[in-house]
């Protein structure tokens, strides 16, 4: 964290949880100048608003380590088997690997 006086950097004194356990009171000390300053630092949860005013939590929160990871996985899957066939297609009839792709909506803009 950056001194309000100086703006060096700080450490901190003390730390402490507050009333309700949300937030954690911390007393920083600057190591330049040496001004003492409490902060009160809290965390906040990601939602998403959807439609109809729901809100829930944002798609990245909800899915587990292994889940995104499987997620990745489908998709390079998916592009490896749209470049496969396009390689094919574009030996058999002799044109560009790249306007295959463009044809199928799957290549890099012209």
């Amino acid at each position: 964290m950056i001194c309000p006086k100086c703006s060096g950097d700080t450490r901190v004194v003390d730390s402490r949880p507050a009333e309700d356990g949300t937030v954690i009171a911390r007393r920083r000390a600057c190591t330049a100048c040496g001004h003492r300053f409490g902060t009160q630092e809290s965390t906040f949860d990601v939602v998403a608003h959807r439609a109809r005013g729901r809100r829930t939590k944002a798609a990245w929160l909800q899915r587990t380590p292994r889940e995104t990871r499987l997620a990745t996985q489908r998709g390079y899957d998916a592009t490896y088997k749209v470049r496969s066939a396009a390689r094919e297609e574009a030996a058999a009839t002799g044109r560009p690997l790249g306007d295959v792709l463009r044809q199928w909506g799957a290549g890099p803009p012209p």
